[in-house]
């Protein structure tokens, strides 16, 4: 069975720690009232809150998206929220919508942290003091009292950047088509096999907003690895967009041209290129979208209008406008930057 190191379980907490500051606009998350479950006592793990906004309640967004609604640009806030949004603590004050995060990284590739770290979605995510796991993208699972079955109810209503349903066809789509597909995938990942006879999980879908896991024998630290960063694929593969790339849903006339188009040999070559986080064009789930990629500097990362997250006040999150990565060729350019004051938190 699989075992977390003690490097493994800080660099985690560590990751979860960043990522709440980033959403939560630099104030500390609160003790979440909700049990997170642990490696030994799996059962199962309802939604934690911060507190649900009242029924009632309206939501509010930030200024710039509330013209994009006024100008018919964008659907409202309701319609673009889960119908149970995630509810973010905040310990101190509700925040304020606006500015820039100005960031640093060392080479285009570690912008791409924008997934590890600043956006952090994955299906369960550690609690704050990396004791244990909540859900998260996911807003409940259960797990049976042998630890082989993991069933995981998705967040109806919530929706990927461009507005598209996030469901268990997405979940589907990546397990099937893509973790499972030789082309992509020659060697099945070995956190996914079984612990004893490292037979393949089994992944069903159960309806449009749940899916089952399956494992022949206990693997008691599934929930605890589907919290690190090996496992966020998950729910960044939007199957509407990304089929257009597969042959098992696309003309087989069309992707051949899109492939030479692009100067590739091979379809999973041309998907893992549009499947990449520098693609502008692909929908996400996180707080803030790649607009502007490398090679161009600095790289921009802007607000998600569908972003499914909010304060205990209906405030949709995040309150930052934008993110700003300059790129530098090594640390200590980066350390100079910081010192010039041209880094806000790094």
């Amino acid at each position: 069975m699989a075992n977390v190191s003690r490097r493994e379980f800080l660099r985690l907490s560590a990751l979860t720690a960043a990522a709440s500051v980033a959403v939560a606009c630099g104030q500390p998350p609160a003790p979440q009232p909700a049990e997170p479950v642990s490696a030994a006592q799996p059962t199962s793990a309802p939604e934690p809150s911060g507190g649900e906004p009242a029924a009632e309640a309206r939501f509010a967004e930030a200024p710039g998206l509330a013209e994009q609604v006024a100008s018919g640009a964008l659907p409202p806030i309701e319609e673009r929220l889960p119908v149970d949004p995630r509810v973010i603590p905040v310990v101190e004050e509700i925040g304020q919508y606006g500015g820039v995060w100005h960031r640093c990284a060392v080479g285009p590739g570690d912008a791409g942290i924008i997934n590890s770290r600043l956006s952090y979605e994955a299906l369960v995510r550690w609690n704050d003091d990396g004791s244990g796991v909540l859900p998260n993208v996911c807003k409940s699972f259960e797990i049976n009292d042998d630890a082989t079955e993991f069933v995981f109810f998705l967040r109806e209503g919530m929706k990927w950047s461009d507005g598209e349903p996030f469901t268990a066809d997405d979940i589907m789509f990546y397990f099937v088509d893509d973790l499972s597909n030789t082309d992509r995938n020659p060697t099945f990942p070995k956190r996914y096999r079984d612990p004893m006879n490292d037979e393949n999980m089994v992944c069903e879908k159960l309806d449009d907003y749940s899916f089952k896991a399956t494992f022949q024998s206990p693997y008691g630290l599934f929930i605890q690895m589907l919290a690190g960063p090996g496992a966020l694929d998950w729910t960044v593969r939007p199957r509407h967009y990304l089929e257009q790339f597969h042959p098992t849903y696309a003309d087989a006339a069309e992707l051949d041209a899109k492939i030479k188009a692009a100067n590739f040999t091979n379809w999973w070559e041309l998907y893992g290129n549009r499947a990449d986080w520098q693609n502008p064009e692909i929908p996400h789930i996180w707080p803030w979208l790649p607009t502007r990629v490398p090679p161009d500097v600095p790289v921009v990362c802007e607000r998600n209008p569908y972003y499914w997250k909010v304060d205990p006040e209906g405030n949709q999150l995040p309150y930052i406008d934008a993110v700003h990565f300059d790129i530098v060729e090594n640390a200590d350019l980066l350390n100079m930057k910081a010192v010039a004051g041209e880094i806000d938190c790094q």
